[in-house]
């Protein structure tokens, strides 16, 4: 018990330490560039300006964008399927008030074009989107932040494009500081068996291919899902996390319960 305990406390502060800390290949015909940057397609793509109006259409990229000081400049809402979001709430409610241009999985094209945003960030999902969102004529960046690599390059990244490298530097040394505390903490210790779950449903498990897998596997956890592969979540019956028999089962804030779910 004792153990469970101490991961679940050092596994909140791996997955919370970030927030606390928040307080096309598309050439132009201009001489003048702001940033010259390469997105997680390999996208070279020329900032002309620095930019007042960004898109950020999925809450880790906007999350990211508040801590690394754009919150004057975010124009998208947060409106997730579950509605705002507690970490919007709490750190940037204003957000809450402002047009919603897409989610992680699509971009709402007829927002955009009517929102004259100068810098959008596009979720790796939506990238097929690309082709019509390039006829707008703005710098768009492609990101796929889940992986710890893929995270740290897009801070570094968004830090560029927004004229904010040194914040984005301060939060990459925050999270480092955060990281190797962590391991220093849980030097020696036996893994914790983890089940996750995702905010839209108890029963839809996280896969290793997650952000979410790594700073459990940083926190000292072993995921009980780790056998999934080639997704990212995935429908489980209750009798399975049973037979998982997780030590922890980390609950994402106002996940809904699947019909006779109950751990």
């Amino acid at each position: 018990m004792k153990q469970k305990f101490k991961f679940a406390a050092i596994l909140m502060l791996a997955v919370f330490g970030f927030q606390l800390w928040a307080g096309g290949n598309r050439e132009n015909s201009g001489t003048e560039v702001f940033a010259k940057v390469t997105d997680h397609r390999g996208r070279k793509v020329l900032i002309q300006k620095k930019p007042s109006r960004l898109v950020t259409p999925f809450y880790i990229l906007s999350n990211t964008a508040l801590a690394i000081g754009c919150r004057d400049i975010i124009v998208s809402g947060d409106g997730g399927k579950g509605g705002v979001r507690p970490f919007i709430k709490e750190f940037a409610p204003e957000l809450a008030e402002k047009p919603v241009y897409g989610s992680a999985k699509t971009l709402n094209l007829e927002a955009l074009a009517s929102g004259n945003p100068d810098l959008i960030l596009v979720p790796f999902k939506a990238a097929d989107q690309l082709p019509q969102i390039e006829v707008l004529g703005v710098p768009a960046l492609v990101v796929e932040p889940e992986t710890m690599e893929n995270f740290f390059s897009y801070v570094k990244m968004l830090g560029k494009a927004t004229g904010k490298n040194s914040e984005a530097d301060k939060l990459l040394k925050f999270y480092n500081e955060i990281l190797n505390d962590v391991a220093g903490f849980i030097k020696g210790e036996a893994p914790v068996s983890v089940y996750m779950n995702s905010r839209s449903d108890a029963l839809n498990a996280l896969s290793p291919k997650m952000f979410q897998a790594e700073l459990i596997k940083a926190a000292g956890g072993k995921l009980v899902t780790e056998d999934i592969r080639d997704t990212y979540w995935t429908k489980v019956s209750l009798e399975q996390v049973h037979k998982y028999a997780p030590q922890v089962v980390v609950m994402a804030a106002g996940a809904k319960k699947s019909s006779g779910a109950d751990f």
